[in-house]
C-alpha cells in the first residue's frame, strides 16, 4: 500500500504540536541570536498538513499571518478546507500536492513545518523536502523537521518488524491494525524469562494498546519508516543548502537532565555543535528530534546569555509553599510543567526563589497567569537585570516557564462568554483534546465539545444555563457527573466553574 492510498485508508489525524509554533521557532532563533520574521506578518507552510490540525489553530490566533497547508492526500485536505471554513478563516490556503513534484514553487516562507513526515516517506521524497526547504526558506526563515533518530529506534525497530511482518499478511487495513494489536498483546504476554524481549521492548509494546489506531498504523505499519543517526540528517541536510540551528524544545540543547560527570564527558568528547548533539543523543538514548534549520551560511551563536530574553514574554503557573514570605530567606517555588512531565511525585517542576528581588519576579509572573507578562515587566524596577534573567532562562531550560515573541492574553469570562471560533470549529471535529492559546493540547470531554460549540458571544450566562438546565431533565444532553442536581442554581454554579476553566486555558476571547 503506498502511501496516498494509506493515508486515504487511514486518516492521519494532525496533531498539535507545541514545538512547531512559529512564536516558538522564533523564541529559539532569537536564543541563539539570529533576527526571526515577526509573526505579525510572516508566511508560514506546514508539509504535511493531514487534515489540519496543527495548522487551523496557528491560522486562527495569527490572523495578520498567511498560512499555507500542504499534502499529498486530497481528502485530508478536503477535511482541512472544511476545519477552516468553519473557523471562518481567510489568511490560510490548502494545496493537495506531491512536493517531489519539480514543477511545485510555492516560497517563499519565513516559517516551513515538517512534522511527522520526514522518516515515513521513500529516499527521494525526504531529500525533496530538504531541497524544498531550501529553495522556499525566506533569508532570515527557520525550517523544523522531526524524524526518527538512532540509537533509541534500536529498540522500537524489531518491534516495527515484528508487528508489520504479522499485519501485512492481509490488505485491509483495518485488519492489519487489529492484527497489530493481537501479536503486540501476545509478545507482550509471553513468559518473563524468553530471551527475546526484555523489559525495555515488553514496555515498548505495552504501549501499542494505549495507540490510536491511525497512530498505529502510520509509526509502526507503514511502508516507510527510516531513523537516522544525527549527524547523518545534518549531513544530508547541508548537502541540500540547510544550516543547524537548534532544536525546537530549546531545553534539548542543554544538558541539565543530565549528571555533572556526564556533561563532563560530553564536553570532552565533542569537537563541535554538531558532535555535541550526537554525543548528547547517546547519552540520553534519543529516538525522536525536531531540528530547526536555515539557510545555508547562517550565523547561529551558541553561546546563549539571558540578555536575549529582554524582547520576550514568559508565562507560567506557579504554586507558592504555605510558608512563603517577601524577605530574603532563600525558598522554593513549584511550576506546572510547560513541557516534558517532571519524574516527580507531584508531577511538578521545581523551582528557586534566591532572594527577596527573585521573589517579587515569580510573583508577577503568577499574578500574571494566564496570561503572560513581558519579561522586562517582570524584572522592572528589581535590580540585578541580569541575575532575573538567568532565573528565568535555567526556569524555562527546566520546563517550569514558557517564553514567547507575542503576549499570550486571557479574556476571562465576559457576560456574554465567547469561545475562539477556531476553537469552536475544532469542538465540532469529536476529538478528545482541544488547543488552547499556547497552542497545546487540553483533554476535552463531550460535554465541553459540546458547550463550547455554543459559546458564541450571543448568550448570557444566566440564558445559556437555563437552557442547559433543561437539556439535562429532558435528557437531550447527557447530566455532568460533576453536577449531582439539576436545579438551575446548582447548573449555574457549574457553568461558572467550566467557564473559569475555558478562561484560564484561554479558550475565551472577547466577542
Amino acid at each position: 500500500m503506498d502511501n496516498l492510498a494509506a493515508y486515504t485508508a487511514v486518516p492521519y489525524e494532525g496533531q498539535v504540536t507545541a514545538q512547531t509554533d512559529p512564536d516558538n521557532l522564533a523564541v529559539v532563533g532569537t536564543l541563539l541570536g539570529l533576527k526571526p520574521v515577526p509573526l505579525s506578518g510572516a508566511r508560514v507552510l506546514e508539509i504535511g498538513c493531514a487534515d489540519g490540525g496543527n495548522l487551523v489553530p496557528m491560522a486562527g490566533r495569527h490572523p495578520t499571518a498567511t498560512f499555507v497547508g500542504l499534502d499529498l492526500t486530497p481528502s485530508l485536505i478536503e477535511m482541512a478546507q472544511a476545519y477552516s471554513d468553519r473557523a471562518g478563516l481567510t489568511n490560510v490556503q490548502w494545496i493537495a500536492a506531491d512536493i517531489a513534484d519539480p514543477d511545485l514553487d510555492l516560497g517563499p516562507f519565513d516559517y516551513i513545518l515538517v512534522h511527522g513526515v520526514w522518516s515515513w516517506v521513500p529516499e527521494a521524497v525526504r531529500t525533496a523536502i530538504l531541497r524544498r526547504c531550501a529553495d522556499w526558506l525566506s533569508p532570515n526563515g527557520l525550517a523544523t523537521i522531526s524524524y526518527n533518530v538512532w540509537p533509541g529506534w534500536s529498540l522500537r525497530s524489531p518491534m516495527r518488524g515484528m508487528l508489520a511482518w504479522h499485519a501485512n499478511h492481509v490488505e485491509d487495513a483495518k485488519q492489519q491494525i487489529a492484527r497489530a494489536r493481537q501479536l503486540a498483546t501476545w509478545l507482550t504476554d509471553l513468559p518473563k524469562n524468553r530471551r527475546l524481549l526484555g523489559a525495555a521492548m515488553r514496555c515498548e509494546l505495552s504501549d501499542v494498546a494505549e495507540m490510536t489506531d491511525w497512530y498505529l498504523f502510520h509509526e509502526h505499519l507503514a511502508k516507510d519508516n527510516h531513523p537516522v543517526w544525527f549527524h547523518e540528517f545534518a549531513a544530508l541536510a547541508a548537502d541540500n543548502g540547510l544550516a543547524y540551528v537548534g532544536d525546537a524544545e530549546f531545553a534539548d540543547m542543554v544538558p541539565v537532565d543530565l549528571p555533572s560527570d556526564v556533561q563532563d564527558g560530553i564536553e570532552a568528547l565533542a569537537t563541535d555543535r554538531l558532535s555535541y548533539e550526537q554525543y548528547l543523543d547517546f547519552a540520553r538514548e534519543r529516538a525522536f528530534r525536531r531540528t530547526v534549520l536555515a539557510p545555508s551560511g547562517t550565523d547561529v551563536d551558541y553561546g546563549v546569555n539571558s540578555d536575549r530574553l529582554a524582547t520576550l514574554h514568559v508565562g507560567g503557573r506557579l504554586f507558592f509553599p504555605g510558608d512563603w514570605t517577601d524577605d530574603d530567606q532563600r525558598q522554593g517555588v513549584t511550576s506546572w510543567p510547560m513541557g516534558v512531565k517532571p519524574k516527580t511525585p507531584d508531577g511538578l517542576v521545581g523551582l528557586v526563589a534566591l532572594n527577596a528581588v527573585h521573589k517579587r519576579m515569580w510573583r508577577r509572573i503568577a499574578d500574571a497567569w494566564p496570561s503572560t507578562i513581558a519579561v522586562s515587566d517582570a524584572i522592572d524596577g528589581l535590580g540585578d537585570d541580569q541575575g532575573l534573567r538567568q532565573q528565568l532562562l535555567l526556569a524555562y531550560l527546566q520546563h517550569g516557564v514558557r517564553l514567547f515573541t507575542q503576549p499570550r492574553v486571557s479574556h476571562g469570562v465576559t457576560e456574554k462568554p465567547c469561545a475562539r471560533q477556531a476553537l469552536r470549529a475544532e469542538a465540532h471535529l469529536g476529538r478528545g483534546w482541544l488547543t488552547t492559546a499556547w497552542h497545546r493540547s487540553l483533554g476535552a470531554s463531550d460535554m465541553d465539545r459540546a458547550l463550547l460549540r455554543i459559546l458564541n458571544g450571543e448568550h448570557t450566562v444566566d440564558t445559556i444555563a437555563a437552557d442547559l438546565q433543561r437539556s439535562f431533565v429532558r435528557g437531550t444532553l447527557p447530566m455532568p457527573k460533576d453536577l449531582g442536581d439539576t436545579g438551575l442554581d446548582h447548573v449555574l454554579q457549574w457553568l461558572n466553574t467550566r467557564l473559569s476553566a475555558y478562561a484560564n486555558a484561554m479558550l475565551l476571547e472577547h466577542p
